[in-house]
């Protein structure tokens, strides 16, 4: 999977865990709901950007190619495990520079 195609398919899950996680739902179930409900039955990790950066090299985490300081744990802001409505907002907003930065159209 491309980098692009990793950020569209990132915010797309995202987006559809903010919608339907309630306070107490395991996050981790959802991402992998969503992964196989998805056609993705075949990545070995429930992240876009894990899944990437290991295949092209662990400090190649696409959100922190678009901002060095993006950790998507122990933040106590938007913690994907704790916070994945605000997770989803970073990664829409990272997601918007990225589509700039790369010279991406909308999609």
């Amino acid at each position: 999977m491309n980098l692009r195609d990793t950020w569209r398919n990132c915010d797309t899950m995202w987006k559809w865990i903010a919608e339907v996680w309630k306070e107490g739902d395991s996050v981790d179930r959802l991402k992998a709901e969503w992964r196989l409900e998805n056609g993705f039955d075949n990545y070995s990790c429930n992240c876009f950007f894990c899944f990437y950066a290991n295949n092209v090299g662990c400090d190649r985490c696409p959100g922190r190619l678009v901002s060095e300081d993006f950790f998507c744990m122990d933040n106590d802001e938007f913690d994907w495990r704790y916070h994945p409505k605000a997770f989803y907002a970073k990664i829409h907003e990272l997601y918007q520079i990225a589509k700039e930065k790369y010279g991406w159209e909308a999609v």
